[in-house]
């Protein structure tokens, strides 16, 4: 039962994805190579900047809409930016201003958007 769910979840949340990095693609002005959802135990999301593949965890499909679209946003950002740098927030700052009250209420479920 629990894969069948997990499953689902993944099915569910990459369906989802597709158009959000579309739009997001486009504003940010970076691609990602390829989107892979996999459950994560302490990530919502990944990005290998090299191979600019980003991973997102599957555990964003129990998640509000908004909660989603930040994680998409976060990691498109380190396609310009790679680490947490002032550049970085400033990039968030500009694509997604309030981005803090998203980020907040995610990481209350205890698991880190890095």
């Amino acid at each position: 039962k629990e894969q069948t769910m997990d499953l689902f979840l993944k099915n569910r949340l990459h369906q989802e994805l597709i158009p959000m990095f579309s739009k997001w693609e486009e504003i940010i002005g970076k691609q990602a190579s390829r989107i892979t959802v996999r459950k994560m135990k302490t990530k919502w999301g990944s990005c290998n900047i090299r191979s600019r593949r980003i991973t997102i965890n599957s555990e964003l499909a129990k998640q509000k809409k908004e909660h989603i679209e930040h994680v998409v946003v976060h990691e498109l950002a380190h396609l310009i930016e790679a680490n947490h740098s002032p550049a970085f927030y400033a990039l968030l700052d500009k694509f997604q201003p309030g981005w803090q009250t998203l980020h907040k209420a995610i990481q209350a479920h205890g698991i880190s958007c890095h």
